[in-house]
């Protein structure tokens, strides 16, 4: 059944004296009733309405595919609007769903239901998918540098989900049409890869916020075995123009149309952001966030 402005209409009517929240909010409501057949009054426990929801607007558990869906919910055909929803998802919502510290006693109390699905279903859950669902095209939004950009730093935050759980699990990430029924071109799979990396005249230095900065030399074969098993993923973050502009060119190559002329790496060190690093036998992710590249990894392709 599609979803329409007199459904919507209806069940605003009819249950914002009990629920309250925002007329967008019953969007929500009715895409878990009619796209994932869940009851309506289990629904109503799976959306949020009103505030403090820090970018989660719905959540639903599906035992027999043991996954955890998030979801946000968008009436509107422009993918602009999940910018801000994005970004506070990536800032706070994460954190207060899958990790016990620094929560917000005025969050809204769908975040404590979700946080209670996480722990009662932690043995079961074995895949979490975020489904960003309006009415709009998905291969538009999927296009968006920004909500690209922004996706790459939601899939940071993948070591969250995981250590909730206690071990790697798939997050998924997916632009959904309420309207079409059409979905992204890409599910973004973020898989976890970690490897040794022994690191030489190491120095560390300590940032404003806990952060360590560590520098060392790493060996070739090292990167070079890395990008063997990764593939462009080691590159998944863009690499730095030459010293004559300032433009960042990205090798996505929905972005390389962008690109009029040949153009160098202007740094020759690999810089990796990660959750975690021990510097004895470090295992790191770099495809965290690979920032600059190598020469001579570049030219390993």
């Amino acid at each position: 059944m599609r979803i329409t402005d007199q459904l919507i209409d209806q069940a605003f009517a009819d249950f914002k004296k009990t629920c309250g929240g925002v007329r967008n909010d019953y969007f929500g409501l009715l895409y878990l009733q009619h796209e994932l057949d869940v009851p309506r009054e289990e629904a109503i426990q799976q959306v949020a309405f009103g505030g403090n929801d820090y970018g989660i607007d719905g959540f639903h558990f599906d035992k027999a595919k043991r996954n955890l869906y998030l979801f946000q919910f968008k009436y509107s055909e422009s993918h602009q609007q999940f910018k801000g929803t994005f970004q506070r998802l990536i800032d706070a919502g994460m954190q207060y769903v899958f990790d016990e510290s620094g929560q917000d006693q005025q969050q809204n109390q769908l975040i404590q239901q979700i946080k209670s699905y996480v722990t009662e279903n932690t043995a079961i859950n074995d895949r979490v998918l975020i489904h960003l669902v309006f009415l709009g095209a998905p291969q538009t939004a999927e296009l968006s540098p920004v909500l690209d950009k922004l996706r790459e730093d939601l899939e940071n935050k993948k070591h969250l989900v995981e250590n909730a759980l206690g071990r790697p699990v798939p997050l998924v990430i997916e632009f959904r049409s309420a309207r079409t029924k059409k979905v992204g071109g890409t599910s973004h799979v973020r898989k976890t890869y970690s490897y040794p990396l022994h690191l030489t005249d190491h120095i560390s230095r300590t940032g404003p916020v806990e952060e360590s900065l560590h520098v060392g030399f790493v060996r070739f074969v090292d990167l070079n075995a890395m990008f063997a098993d990764m593939g462009q993923r080691f590159f998944e973050r863009n690499i730095r123009g030459s010293p004559t502009t300032s433009e960042r060119v990205s090798l996505d190559p929905r972005h390389r149309a962008a690109v009029h002329q040949p153009w160098n790496p202007s740094h020759g060190g690999l810089s990796s952001a990660l959750p975690g690093c021990r510097t004895s036998s470090a295992l790191i992710d770099p495809s965290q966030q690979a920032e600059n590249g190598t020469e001579g990894a570049h030219g390993s392709r």
